[in-house]
C-alpha cells in the first residue's frame, strides 16, 4: 500500500469526526517527510480539500498551486482551484460547494462603524422567524433562534458599493444584485450563546424554510476583536451525487442536528468559513448550510455573533 493511501486511511477517523484541520496538519507532516512524487500528488489533492473544509482558504490555494506545478492537468485540483476563486461548479454537482469569499471587503472604518451600529441596536431587535410560510412556532424553536433587525437605509449604499459588483459577477446567478436605494432582503442578524441556526436552504425548496426566487445568499461578518467566544462559523454542505441521499436519520456533522432525508448531503463534505471581522461570503441560496453555535468564552466583549445577511 502506498504512503498516500496509508495516510488517507489514518486521517479518515479525524475527518469523520469533523477534525479537518487536525487531519490536514497530519497530511502536511507526512508530505514534508516524503519524497514519493506519486503519493505527494495524491496527498496534496486531499490536503487542499481538508484545508478548504477547515476554512484555511489561502493555504488550500497554495497547496493547489504547488500540485498544479507538478501536474498541470490534474482535474480535481483544477476544479477545486476554480471553487476557491469563487467560480463554482454549476447548479448541481458533487464536489466542493461553490462560494465566494473575500476578507477585508470594506474599509476598516466602515466595518468597525457597522459593528458599533449593530451592537447599539440589539436592545430593539426582534426574534428571528422563518420566512417559509408553513412553519409553525414549535418548528421555529427547533430550527432557528436569534435576533434580527432591518439594515439601516442610510448605510445601505456605502456597503453595496463594495459587495454588489461581486454579487453581480457570480457565475451561478450573473447580474443579480440588490439595488442601493430600493427595498431588499438585507438585515442585521445577531446570535448569542444558546441561539442556533440549523441546516437549511434559503430558497424555500423542500424544507428549506426560505423564500422562492432567492438565487444568492450573502453574509458580512462583524466581529468584536475582544470577543473570545468560539463558534459562529458558516458551514456550506456539498451537494450529493445524483441519486445519493443521506437517508432518514442523517445528521449534521457539526451540530448532530437531525436532518430530513430531503435535505441530503454527504456527511464528509462541507466547507467551514470561519467567523472573522470584515469577511464577506456569498453562495447559491439553494445550498444547504448552517451556522455553528456560539459558545461563551473568557473575553471581555459581549459574546454575540453579529453579521449583515441578505439575499437576492
Amino acid at each position: 500500500m502506498t504512503l498516500g493511501r496509508t495516510t488517507l486511511e489514518t486521517v479518515t477517523p479525524l475527518v469523520l469526526d469533523g477534525f479537518h484541520d487536525r487531519a490536514a496538519r497530519m497530511v502536511e507532516a507526512r508530505l514534508a517527510a516524503s519524497a514519493d512524487v506519486a503519493s505527494g500528488i495524491m496527498l496534496r489533492a486531499r490536503l487542499a480539500d481538508l484545508q478548504r473544509a477547515a476554512g484555511r482558504i489561502d493555504a488550500a490555494r497554495a497547496t493547489l498551486d504547488r500540485l498544479l506545478e507538478q501536474d498541470p492537468g490534474h482535474g480535481p485540483a483544477t476544479r477545486l482551484r476554480r471553487v476557491l476563486d469563487g467560480e463554482g461548479y454549476g447548479a448541481v454537482a458533487e464536489g466542493p460547494s461553490p462560494f465566494l469569499l473575500r476578507d477585508d471587503i470594506l474599509p476598516a472604518g466602515l466595518a468597525d462603524g457597522l459593528l458599533r451600529d449593530a451592537l447599539a441596536r440589539i436592545p430593539s431587535m426582534t426574534p428571528a422567524g422563518i420566512a417559509h410560510g408553513n412553519a409553525g412556532p414549535e418548528e421555529n424553536q427547533t430550527y432557528r433562534r436569534g435576533l434580527v433587525t432591518a439594515f439601516p437605509q442610510a448605510l445601505r449604499a456605502a456597503v453595496l458599493d463594495h459587495i454588489a459588483p461581486l454579487l453581480g459577477a457570480t457565475p451561478w446567478a450573473p447580474g443579480r444584485m440588490p439595488a442601493p436605494d430600493g427595498p431588499g432582503d438585507i438585515k442585521y442578524a445577531v446570535s448569542r450563546p444558546g441561539d442556533f441556526f440549523r441546516p437549511h436552504r434559503d430558497d424555500g425548496v423542500g424544507h428549506g424554510r426560505g423564500q422562492p426566487g432567492r438565487r444568492i445568499s450573502f453574509v458580512l461578518y462583524l466581529r468584536d476583536p475582544q470577543m473570545q467566544a468560539a463558534g459562529g462559523d458558516l458551514v456550506l454542505f456539498d451537494e450529493p451525487a445524483p441519486g445519493r441521499t443521506g437517508g432518514q436519520g442523517a445528521t449534521s456533522p457539526v451540530s448532530s442536528t437531525p436532518v430530513s432525508s430531503t435535505l441530503a448531503f454527504t456527511t464528509l463534505a462541507f466547507t467551514t468559513l470561519a467567523y472573522r471581522h470584515n469577511r464577506f461570503a456569498a453562495f447559491p441560496s439553494a445550498r444547504l448550510h448552517e451556522v455553528i453555535d456560539l459558545a461563551a468564552g473568557p473575553g471581555t466583549a459581549q459574546p454575540v455573533r453579529v453579521a449583515v445577511v441578505g439575499h437576492v
